[in-house]
This record gives structure tokens, sequence and C-alpha cells, in this order.
């Protein structure tokens, strides 16, 4: 149903908000909303699994060694870190501290900020087109986007 799905959450402006976001076809718009509300609530609910929270932390200490391909890379990080006051062992704290996180840990902050009664959900296309009214997320505000040539 989507070409592409995401979640992060933010920590500059507004920390602690959580956003999920897909793309999908107008067609499966409430398909996909649905899932993706399931999923969440299923996780509040259940907590994580052990092998998703494996997955999880792999991905992310793996990921990370593309942040420093190049000998630049390497030097900027350690020029940020210096800036901002940080130990220059900071690198290796981060990944430790990823390594560290625990089931209990990822349930605790899921319940914390994943608060359902907070759910705001913006879906972009033509209304005429969704395979179910928007409504059953909650009230729906319509807002017109004037197409300039």
């Amino acid at each position: 149903w989507a070409y592409s799905v995401g979640t992060a959450f933010t920590t500059a402006e507004k920390p602690g908000l959580f956003l999920a976001t897909c793309q999908t076809k107008t067609e499966t718009t409430t398909k996909a909303l649905a899932l993706m509300q399931w999923v969440i609530e299923d996780l509040r609910a259940n907590g994580i699994r052990e092998d998703e929270l494996t997955t999880a932390k792999e991905s992310v200490v793996n990921s990370d060694v593309f942040n420093y391909d190049t000998p630049v890379e390497v030097v900027e990080n350690y020029a940020w870190q210096e800036y901002y006051g940080f130990p220059a062992d900071q690198m290796k704290q981060d990944l430790m501290a990823i390594r560290n996180v625990s089931k209990a840990d990822v349930d605790a902050v899921a319940n914390k900020y994943l608060d359902p009664s907070k759910y705001v959900v913006v879906a972009v296309g033509k209304i005429a087109d969704f395979d179910a009214p928007l409504t059953k997320f909650g009230a729906v505000k319509t807002i017109s986007i004037e197409a300039t040539p």
C-alpha cells in the first residue's frame, strides 16, 4: 500500500513530537492510515518484540558508519562535538547508549509519547478519490491549495 513509510521523533523545535509518514495511492489512503494507527497502538498495548528491538538497534548502529565515510566527515563531526562541548569519545558513548536500549526503555517511551488522544492526521489528495471518508480518524479540516500556472 505504500511507496515509502517512515517514523521520526523530533528533537529541535517541538521535542517529543512523533511523526509517522507514508506515501500511498489516493485509493488506499485510509487503509494505510488505519494500518499505521494499528501498528502504533499495538506497540503501546503490547510493547516492542525483542527481534524488532534487535533489528532496530543493529540498523541504527550499522547505518551510523555511513556518516563517517570520508576524513572530512570525521573531522567535521569532531569539530561539532568540540563546538558543543561534548567529550572526545561522544560517538562511542552514543553507540553504547543505543546498544544498551532495553525493551522496557522503548515500551516506556511508546507509552509516554504515542498518545492516541493527540493524533493529528494530515492527508494530501483528492478527497473524492480516498477509499473511505477521513472522518473515521476524527474531525476533518479541509484546506484547498490553489494550483499556480
